[in-house]
């Protein structure tokens, strides 16, 4: 009599030929929004803060010393932000 692990089970349910491959999980994009929940000015450092699942407040300490240092046009990068990132209001979830 034979017994039956479930690694047998694991491998039947596989393709023919890939039972060597490992199993991954899907990685899901996330998407970079302007925050409509979580903003001061226009969402920017809100949404840079979903999107690194980090706190907002640090990304807006980033821009505001980012705005004193002459050699980061971090003004012009705010405004270009805020210009081509629509607003998650906008969005509808599939």
């Amino acid at each position: 009599m034979v017994e039956c692990t479930g690694l047998e089970n694991r491998r039947s349910s596989r393709v023919r030929g890939f039972e060597s491959l490992p199993l991954r999980k899907i990685k899901i994009m996330k998407k970079f929004y302007r925050s409509s929940t979580n903003r001061k000015l226009s969402g920017i450092c809100g949404g840079l803060g979903d999107y690194t699942n980090s706190d907002p407040i640090l990304w807006r300490l980033l821009f505001v010393i980012g705005f004193f240092i002459p050699s980061i046009p971090i003004l012009i990068l705010y405004l270009i932000f805020t210009l081509i990132t629509e607003s998650n209001e906008n969005i509808t979830d599939i």
